[in-house]
């Protein structure tokens, strides 16, 4: 699948389990206008992700708005995919609401204690809560 985000210009590459994708083009969708250009899989299997600039390869995890994801960004992104206000989730994980708010503005770092009782309450891994560290060159 190829989609591209109009404002910035990014294409993405995109494989993996239907469930999956589905999730990260509407977390995408949450900050920018995403269009998809083709459901057709990519030719080669084994090339690294890669956002399409014009005509010249980068690496997804090079772009701004990779580095820009952190915990909280993904945390709001999963309560929001799941149709829940801050105060509803405090309900459903025990955790208060300024709290929550906290977690997702970055004014406090998620715990690993806490990210499990939200995933709990979301019925999602709480390791989705945390980007996916940068490949380092070897």
């Amino acid at each position: 699948m190829s989609a591209v985000v109009n404002q910035p210009r990014i294409e993405i590459a995109l494989s993996g389990a239907a469930t999956d994708l589905a999730e990260l083009l509407t977390f995408l969708r949450q900050k920018f206008q995403v269009e998809i250009l083709t459901q057709n899989a990519p030719k080669n299997r084994g090339a690294k992700t890669a956002a399409r600039v014009d005509d010249e390869l980068i690496n997804l995890r090079d772009t701004a708005f990779w580095q820009a994801t952190t915990p909280g960004k993904l945390l709001a992104g999963y309560r929001l995919k799941h149709n829940l206000t801050q105060k509803q989730l405090s309900a459903k994980c025990g955790i208060g609401q300024t709290i929550l708010s906290a977690y997702e503005t970055g004014k406090r770092p998620l715990t690993q204690k806490a990210a499990i009782k939200i995933g709990r309450a979301l019925n999602e891994n709480f390791t989705k809560f945390q980007p996916v560290p940068p490949v380092s060159a070897s």
